[in-house]
Formats: structure tokens, sequence, C-alpha cells
């Protein structure tokens, strides 16, 4: 099935001041997640760590802080929310693709909060869209 979607939009009068991820200091990293693996996975993802650690970019950026799968986590997480928020969650119409009035309600609020999208434009461009009903 393929889904019929109108150009993409970007309301925000504020794309200079998004958010951009800020590499925590040691004393920041308070949270722990778990993720579980097969053994084949673990293998694979340490192999590959240890790999593009090794690697640096322009002016000596390495790709990943160290051999450690939480700097891959890290980076793989800090890699693809990026490109969602530089992309994909800049454009309205993927709002039309969320599946009901809460998502939606979240999608506002986190373009809102980390993009610095205006609750009002959003509300706006979204009612042009007929994603969200027009109130009288």
């Amino acid at each position: 099935m393929v889904q019929n979607q109108t150009a993409p939009t970007n309301n925000n009068p504020n794309s200079e001041t998004q958010k951009q991820y800020k590499e925590p200091v040691e004393s920041e990293l308070t949270e722990e997640v778990v993720t579980r693996f097969t053994p084949e996975e673990r293998e694979y993802y340490e192999t590959f760590t240890r790999i593009i650690s090794k690697l640096k970019l322009a002016d000596n950026v390495k790709i990943v802080k160290d051999e450690t799968m939480s700097s891959l986590v890290r980076t793989s997480m800090a890699f693809m929310t990026n490109w969602y928020t530089g992309t994909a969650f800049r454009d309205s119409n993927l709002a039309g693709m969320l599946p009901d009035l809460e998502a939606k309600k979240e999608f506002i609020a986190f373009r809102k909060k980390y993009m610095n999208f205006p609750i009002n434009a959003q509300l706006e461009e979204l009612k042009r869209l007929g994603y969200v009903k027009q109130t009288e």
C-alpha cells in the first residue's frame, strides 16, 4: 500500500536555533540503559566497534570515542536522532502517519522542545494539511 503525501513542509521560523547534540562530560553519564543481544549480534557489534573506534575523520575526530559498546550505542543514537530531527521531523506531513491524537501531541511537543517549532505555527500548518481538526 502506497500512501500519497504532499510536499514536505518546514514551518519552523526558528530553524537556526535548533538544539544540537553536545558530547557530555563523564560526570554527566549517570543513566544506564540495558540492551540485550544474541551472542552473534554481540560479537558482530563488538568487532565493528573495535574497527570503527580506530577510524578518524577530518581534524582527527573519532567516529566513536572508544572501543566500548556504550560508545557505539551513544554514537548510533545521536546519529539516528540527529538525522530524524534534521530531516524527517522537519516535515509536518509526518504527523499524518502517526496513529492517534496522543502521538500527534507528542510529535508537536517534541518539535517545540527540541527543535524550537512554535506550537501555534505547528497547529496552523497541521490544520492546513488536514492532520488536526479545525476548532470553531
